[in-house]
């Protein structure tokens, strides 16, 4: 057998498990993407129950009832955000959007669940800690 020959096929050996390194770390790759995503998906949809779950208790409360709830400054270490919009299209007209970059999520309030707007816009914009209180039989969501 001749050198050229041996390096010809150790160069062509090398090639062939250069790509198959390089197949199978794509295929890892795009299964971490996938796990990344539906674990961002799960954490905001997490978090949208958790508020859901509190507007629907606090909706049901006497008079009186006041609540105030600290949301998590990111979910999975990503930043997010919790917006209050008023939609005219809309019987019922309000609802709660949750997004972060990965996926969105919202849900619609009760026609007894009120919130200030701010200035001329038609969402509001929630930080840390919410507020719900209930008087008169409506229940409103603010900033703390």
């Amino acid at each position: 057998m001749a050198k050229g020959q041996a390096a010809l096929e150790f160069i062509l050996l090398v090639s062939f498990m250069f790509l198959v390194f390089v197949a199978f770390f794509a295929v890892i790759q795009d299964k971490l993407v996938d796990v990344w995503a539906n674990k961002a998906k799960q954490a905001v949809i997490d978090q949208k129950n958790v508020l859901q779950n509190e507007i629907q208790t606090a909706a049901v409360m006497e008079d009186g009832f006041s609540r105030n709830i600290l949301l998590p400054a990111s979910l999975n270490g990503n930043a997010y955000n919790v917006t209050l919009f008023w939609q005219d299209s809309m019987k019922e007209g309000q609802v709660m959007y949750i997004e972060e970059p990965h996926y969105e999520s919202s849900f619609t309030l009760s026609s007894n669940v009120y919130f200030t707007l701010d200035t001329d816009k038609q969402y509001k914009k929630l930080q840390q800690k919410v507020c719900l209180q209930k008087k008169k039989g409506k229940l409103n969501i603010d900033k703390c």
